[in-house]
């Protein structure tokens, strides 16, 4: 944990804003606020386009030496810090010897409380100083010679990000990030998704690689979060387009999905993985994703498909839980359904009560859906406007007659049952 692989990818700081955003969410944790913020704000300064999606990796080497680019030498940071260096350096690490080929990569060593006592100053006074120390050395590395760029767009690994902004967005305060998550699925949807087909990656001005399944289900994954972040028709319809790909050209006979489609190019085998590797086995997504838009738009042939899924991949879950923790997620999902909460009502009013969402509810689906919305593929005989506002409580397929007084909704979406 103290000297990192330098190289940064895009798929596990996407991985790593989901889970901290997850762990503020669950715990109220500042450090957690305070790291899924950093990663954030790292990965929309660092790693986006000017267009709006995310680029792959920044290199580890940097002037021919790895890490260059993130480590100091001690009279560096004392000339450019001056009297705030004691501190600083007490801090992290630089009173200490070199612990990366003579020179420091900063690590932390003492909580500021400790360091407040010991310097004689106030906890919120030291931070601040910790803060203004660091954003000088932040603005002296920017004028080193940069490590390189991976600039190609990778389709799924974007489709992470958007999910973990999408998560992130609330928990943070942060709505801001719904914007730049819908900047970055706009970029893939104009780019990516050329005649009816999804396409792996794109660079300079080229999708190439018909999509794989982790492509697909990523992104699935990612438009069934930002619609529970306000009502967008197009990522609907982008979502039951992929679904319908999904079960035409992924879908294996002994049930799941294989990697490769049957209209991609022929290969000696067509792979059908249900554990968790890096990313998360698209399977395990896929059939999560799936049972999410099933029993949004009351579509059978989804939930046939995602149960499938979990009963081909069920032997392999039981011989090795902990290499399987994604498919086990999906099967508590169709074991025990998360209640999944349609409001429809207008636009104001829908936003005020999306505001108003507090706590953390994992186990809770919320689809903001506006009374004017129209050409919804939804059951029919149910998720009708009513009025100015309704609720439709629903675990799984099985629904709850309507609430149609405010009161009672605020009371349920904020878990007073």
């Amino acid at each position: 944990w103290e000297i990192p692989h330098f190289e940064k990818m895009l798929y596990d700081n996407a991985q790593l804003i989901d889970l901290l955003a997850e762990l503020r969410a669950a715990t109220g944790s500042p450090l957690a606020r305070h790291a899924a913020n950093l990663a954030i704000d790292w990965a929309l300064e660092e790693m986006r386009s000017p267009e709006g999606a995310f680029l792959s990796a920044l290199d580890a080497d940097s002037e021919g030496e790895e890490g260059r680019y993130y480590t100091w030498i001690r009279e560096e940071v004392e000339q450019r810090l001056g009297e705030d260096y004691p501190p600083f350096a007490a801090r992290w690490g630089l009173d200490r010897p070199p612990n990366f080929e003579g020179r420091w990569h900063l690590h932390g060593r003492q909580d500021t409380r400790t360091l407040a006592e010991r310097f004689g100053k106030a906890p919120r006074e030291l931070r601040a100083l910790l803060k203004r120390a660091r954003l000088k050395l932040l603005a002296a590395r920017r004028t080193r010679p940069r490590p390189g760029i991976d600039d190609k767009v990778l389709t799924a690994w974007n489709a992470l990000m958007c999910s973990g902004l999408l998560r992130a967005a609330r928990p943070l305060g942060r709505p801001e990030l719904v914007e730049a998550a819908d900047r970055c699925l706009d970029f893939l949807h104009r780019n990516l998704w050329r005649d009816g087909r999804l396409y792996a990656t794109w660079k300079a001005g080229r999708a190439r690689h018909p999509a794989y399944l982790d492509d697909h289900a990523f992104l699935l994954e990612a438009l069934l979060l930002r619609l529970q972040h306000g009502w967008a028709p197009q990522w609907l319809d982008w979502a039951t387009r992929l679904a319908e790909r999904l079960l035409r050209h992924f879908r294996a006979e002994a049930g799941g999905f294989c990697f490769t489609a049957d209209d991609q190019e022929r290969v000696l085998e067509r792979p059908r993985s249900f554990n968790d590797e890096a990313l998360p086995a698209g399977n395990a997504v896929t059939s999560r994703a799936l049972m999410q838009l099933g029993w949004l738009l009351g579509e059978p042939r989804y939930l046939e498909a995602a149960e499938e899924t979990l009963k081909a991949g069920f032997d392999t879950l039981q011989n090795a839980p902990l290499a399987h923790a994604s498919l086990a997620s999906a099967l508590q999902d169709y074991l025990q359904p998360p209640e999944l909460v349609i409001l429809r009502g207008s636009e104001a009013e829908l936003l005020e009560l999306m505001e108003g969402l507090e706590g953390y509810r994992p186990n809770r689906l919320v689809f903001p859906i506006p009374n004017d919305a129209t050409d919804l593929p939804l059951d029919p005989a149910l998720k009708q406007p009513q009025g100015e506002l309704v609720a439709y409580l629903c675990q799984g397929i099985r629904c709850n007659a309507p609430i149609t007084d405010r009161g009672q909704i605020l009371e349920r979406l904020r878990g007073k049952d």
